[in-house]
């Protein structure tokens, strides 16, 4: 079963303003992951992508009827439950 994870992805960045906003950028439009930056007080960058929405968010709209089991199954990329 192909399965996604919740895991970032950490790519090396040499233009900061190039490589940030590109990344902010696709991800505002694919609409399908969520952007951390973090800048430490050392002057160090961090970036890290997530999809979105995530398992857990997912899975409370799951159990608040806004989706359903089979929405929940396929976000996640596993296979629909046949009826």
């Amino acid at each position: 079963m192909d399965e996604k994870k919740s895991t970032p992805i950490y790519t090396e960045v040499t233009e900061p303003e190039v490589s940030v906003e590109g990344l902010i950028d696709e991800a505002m439009a694919a609409r399908d992951r969520s952007v951390s930056i973090y800048i430490s007080p050392d002057g160090g960058i961090s970036v890290s992508v997530f999809p979105w929405p995530d398992e857990e968010t997912l899975r409370n709209m799951r159990a608040s009827g806004l989706i359903s089991h089979n929405d929940y199954r396929t976000r996640l990329g596993l296979s629909p439950m046949k009826d």
